[in-house]
């Protein structure tokens, strides 16, 4: 059984990955609709959605355990899609696309963005395991603030330091 604490902490930075990620998608939908297309995987009109999709699970992360479930498996849903997308172009040999992850990333594909995904999804499917239940006290609601604020600059320092890593080997590649 999950501690509620540590559930509510999974849950919070989820919620705060998806609605950021949406978000930065609806700031610019023009530049992921062409992100969108590039992907060349389906109609580009359905880039709309995405975005909206995402807000809608970050939503549903925070509305109580009665949306959780259905929001945590459409998230799960979104990054397994995700690693398809990416996996299917990485296959084609269309390494150049932008990623369109959002928070200003214009990094191009790369294998660790499909393990990524999938690792994420895996997280977030953790949150579907019962939950304790018992209150809450001062130090869980500590914990769950600093938790999510150190996870989320742990993530974006883990996504600079993959981004930088695949660059420096894709030049090493490319001397040979």
């Amino acid at each position: 059984m999950i501690d509620p604490a540590i559930g509510i902490l999974v849950i919070a930075c989820f919620a705060t990955l998806f609605g950021v990620s949406g978000l930065h998608k609806l700031r610019d939908p023009a530049a992921f609709g062409a992100v969108f297309a590039a992907y060349d995987l389906g109609p580009s009109r359905a880039s709309l959605a995405v975005p909206l999709i995402e807000l809608a699970v970050a939503l549903g992360l925070l509305l109580g355990e009665g949306f959780r479930r259905t929001a945590a498996v459409v998230g799960i849903l979104l990054f397994v899609t995700y690693a398809g997308a990416i996996g299917v172009n990485l296959f084609r040999g269309r390494r150049d696309l932008s990623c369109g992850c959002g928070f200003g990333n214009t990094e191009p594909i790369a294998p660790w963005m499909v393990a990524r995904s999938l690792m994420l999804a895996v997280l977030l499917a953790g949150t579907l395991l019962p939950w304790k239940h018992r209150d809450l006290t001062v130090i869980d609601l500590l914990t769950i603030g600093f938790g999510l604020a150190s996870m989320s600059l742990l993530y974006l320092c883990i996504e600079r330091l993959l981004g930088q890593t695949a660059r420096r080997l894709d030049k090493l590649r490319s001397v040979r």
